[in-house]
């Protein structure tokens, strides 16, 4: 135990491995299984164009870019949704971070090292970072794998690599999105639940954009939008390293304020006493609480 409170960061890595396996192995199948079947859908003239009708049709899902050629098409089809699913998991490791170790009891242990609050917030973000560039690069490889079995002529290691990257930017900041309003309300369950509904909202906002005549302004208010311009799989496309580098920031800027609310805050408390949704426990309520647990 000592070995694993003065390596907090490798311990948080530690919990993770199961996760890391679990969604990159499970994401890179998808991928692979993906660009590995979709050259049968696009092998004749119109079969392309029935393919080009469709992404039309289906906007909502992404914005169609060489839907003809096979990684276009998995780009369109399964890039959208890929961040989405793995958001669900960093948004409940984002809440977790602070609050699920508070409301198991384990914060305590943590504290009594001597390590700073800053540093062992640190630690826990940058074992989440990680643990998604771990899974990202999974990703990553499952689609070079693909890459591969349609011919070394698609193979593109920088672009799967950048895709990877993507990926792990957005979720990154909606963990810390989930984090930072951990800080705000008194359960980890609370946060991931608000994090998760604006990440289902983002979805749905840039998927409208993409829908609706002159619906750019409403993309533009989505973090979602600054994933979805970048199509690194698409060597004639591209990765936006602008856009990137605004997940970069949001994803920063989200941890830098989850620190400032960290450092002010008593355990078990909020930062922004007005943001508390159920009323503060007298000390005899606190007493019997804790006599119960």
């Amino acid at each position: 135990m000592s070995f694993a409170l003065r390596s907090i960061w490798s311990k948080t890595l530690r919990d993770y491995r199961v996760p890391i396996l679990a969604w990159g192995i499970g994401m890179a199948l998808l991928v692979l299984a993906q660009i590995v079947t979709v050259q049968s859908l696009i092998n004749t003239p119109a079969a392309r164009q029935g393919v080009v009708q469709l992404a039309q049709s289906f906007r909502f899902f992404g914005e169609p870019v060489a839907i003809a050629t096979p990684l276009g098409y998995v780009t369109w089809k399964s890039m959208g949704v890929v961040p989405l699913l793995l958001g669900i998991w960093a948004v409940l490791a984002g809440a977790s971070i602070v609050r699920g170790e508070e409301e198991r009891g384990a914060l305590d242990l943590l504290l009594a090292e001597p390590k700073s609050r800053a540093r062992i917030l640190a630690e826990k973000i940058a074992a989440l970072a990680l643990a998604l560039l771990l899974i990202s690069l999974i990703l990553a490889l499952g689609a070079l794998a693909g890459e591969a079995g349609l011919g070394a002529s698609y193979v593109n290691v920088g672009g799967a690599l950048l895709m990877g990257l993507n990926v792990s930017l957005i979720t990154f900041f909606f963990g810390m999105l989930a984090l930072a309003i951990g800080q705000c309300v008194r359960h980890a369950g609370a946060a991931a639940g608000i994090a998760g509904g604006i990440l289902a909202l983002s979805y749905l906002l840039d998927g409208t954009g993409l829908t609706i005549q002159n619906g750019e302004w409403l993309r533009r208010i989505s973090p979602y939008y600054y994933y979805s311009i970048s199509k690194p799989l698409i060597p004639t496309y591209g990765a936006n390293v602008g856009a990137m580098l605004v997940l970069l920031a949001l994803g920063v800027g989200f941890a830098a304020l989850s620190f400032a609310l960290w450092l002010r805050r008593d355990i078990g408390g909020v930062a922004l006493p007005s943001w508390q949704i159920f009323p503060q426990r007298t000390p005899q309520q606190a007493l019997a609480q804790a006599g119960r647990d």
